[in-house]
């Protein structure tokens, strides 16, 4: 006997007593070992043909393309870059497709998901019709945005977000003493027209701050280059953000996070 085959199977040589069995034992063989290259590293090397593996790791976007040049639904990816597993999703289609995406394209399904959290670095002067400015950079105090510019952008007061999907947004506010009543809210500010997310009407207090708590409803349906923020919508003039230093979220917090795939 010759051997065996790097998954076991034997092969037999001329001398072996079962020298009839050999040739169809090793084109047997051959074609397991084929079918398994085939299903590990798919046609050619490839990988087009594996829907249903162990995710193979990539740490951009970049090398995960390399991986999967042609993907189907079903491919998957573990981003080391970010923590998070994702997968690719065909366009939906009612009736065909319920399980794809609206557009097309590599998805967060597991692991540390893709979020943006500003925490207010300043206290802001407002009044009637003022968007909230004085929130501290990303990567500046307690400010993180988990997923970077492919999927968050901000500039003076606006969170764009980059990628369609479902998200779950919300906001808090610590106010100065005062008087009289004010509001503020939780806008998408472009496209047009602007939508209304979430508003909370208060009294100011002479003696105490006042901590204003918005939460948009669940699961906010977001296209490419939306964008939102908070503004002041009502009442006179006041401080806002009291007792920011970039680190206490308590003062001003505004956050973004990436809630599933939008069909």
């Amino acid at each position: 006997m010759a051997g065996t085959t790097p998954l076991g199977f034997p092969l037999f040589d001329a001398g072996s007593t079962v020298n009839p069995l050999h040739l169809p034992l090793n084109a047997m063989s051959n074609a397991m070992n084929d079918a398994v290259d085939e299903i590990v590293n798919g046609v050619d090397g490839s990988y087009a043909s594996v829907k249903s593996w162990a995710a193979p790791a990539a740490n951009s976007a970049a090398e995960r393309n390399v991986i999967w040049p042609a993907p189907v639904q079903g491919n998957r990816v573990y981003r080391t870059d970010w923590g998070w597993e994702e997968a690719y999703f065909e366009a939906y289609h009612p009736t065909n497709n319920k399980g794809g995406a609206q557009v097309a394209g590599w998805y967060p399904v597991s692991g540390a998901m893709p979020f943006i959290a500003l925490t207010a670095a300043s206290q802001q002067a407002v009044s009637n019709v003022t968007t909230l400015t004085k929130w501290a950079n990303p990567g500046v105090g307690t400010s993180r945005s988990h997923g970077g510019a492919e999927w968050f952008t901000y500039a003076n007061g606006i969170i764009t977000v980059k990628v369609p999907g479902y998200y779950n947004i919300h906001a808090a506010t610590q106010i100065g003493v005062g008087t009289g009543i004010a509001q503020q809210a939780i806008r998408r500010m472009s496209p047009t027209p602007v939508w209304q997310l979430a508003s909370e009407r208060y009294a100011l207090h002479s003696a105490e701050l006042t901590n204003v708590l918005m939460t948009a409803p669940n699961r906010v349906p977001v296209s490419v280059n939306d964008s939102f923020a908070v503004q002041s919508i009502l009442g006179q003039a006041y401080n806002a953000f009291q007792g920011a230093d970039g680190n206490n979220v308590g003062a001003g917090r505004f956050v973004i996070e990436w809630a599933g795939v939008f069909r």
